[in-house]
């Protein structure tokens, strides 16, 4: 929590600054009557770094970590914050003082959620679930209004995560270990700002948040203990994830179709 805090205090003061220099300048250097703004149109690539906050559900749908005892569904919900840095490409269309783009990005991280059950327990050694997200990624339009050399827009589309989650179970005479990887995609939304430097180089700053579809999973144990006390000794699970982010990051344009830089 204390890492996505930072992040996203960070952002927020980079979009206040950045927002105080607007203001500043437009008032004393833009005339009224003139309807100019900085140029973000065309093709450009960059990198950011930042904070998530990631934030797994884990259904156990036929009770196997409840020990039996009862058999009884259960939903584990954790949450973690890592840093994450990555790159992102686009492309903006500007009409006058108006946008829309379109933006992928990547970003790396390494968040990671556990829960150990039953520690307290006789003849229990081990009986804990993990959830790791790897890395994360978006396809997203962007919509917004330039005032003097700040584009403040918002954002949505599609989201992906790669995400592994861990099952352990160690208790009475049974030693069991389970492991599923997925991909699932979901969607996105959030807010940002951006604010040109020059004619080609810019800084932003945005949040996100980022969900995706539930997954099923099924797992087979040794049918002599028959854990999940099922047909065949099969246990079903259900994940789901989610996230929010907040980064800022630097954008090269190339190719700009307007003729007019960020005002002075």
């Amino acid at each position: 929590m204390k890492m996505f805090a930072i992040g996203l205090t960070a952002s927020a003061a980079m979009m206040t600054f950045a927002g105080s220099a607007v203001a500043d300048g437009y008032v004393r250097n833009v005339p009224v009557v003139a309807a100019r703004c900085a140029s973000f149109s065309g093709f450009y690539i960059g990198g950011s770094v930042g904070a998530v906050q990631y934030n797994p559900k884990f259904e156990d749908r036929d009770g196997l970590l409840s020990l039996n005892f009862p058999n009884q569904a259960a939903t584990f919900i954790g949450s973690d914050d890592a840093f994450a840095g990555g790159a992102q490409a686009g492309y903006n269309f500007q009409r006058g003082c108006t946008l829309f783009g379109i933006e992928g990005d990547w970003s790396w991280t390494d968040a990671r959620v556990r829960d150990h059950l039953f520690p307290n327990v006789v003849g229990v050694r081990d009986i804990s679930t993990s959830a790791t997200l790897n890395s994360f990624g978006t396809l997203r339009t962007r919509s917004g209004v330039i005032v003097d050399n700040a584009l403040l827009y918002v954002t949505g589309g599609l989201a992906w995560m790669d995400v592994r989650h861990n099952l352990h179970w160690d208790a009475r005479a049974d030693n069991e270990a389970f492991s599923f990887s997925d991909t699932p995609l979901g969607w996105t939304a959030g807010v940002g700002f951006e604010y040109a430097l020059s004619s080609n180089i810019s800084i932003k700053s945005e949040a996100l948040y980022m969900t995706t579809s539930d997954e099923f999973h099924r797992i087979h144990t040794d049918p002599v203990f028959n854990l999940c006390q099922t047909a065949a000794s099969t246990c079903e699970f259900k994940t789901n994830e989610s996230a929010w982010v907040a980064r800022m990051g630097l954008n090269i344009r190339f190719g700009s179709n307007l003729d007019y830089a960020p005002l002075k």
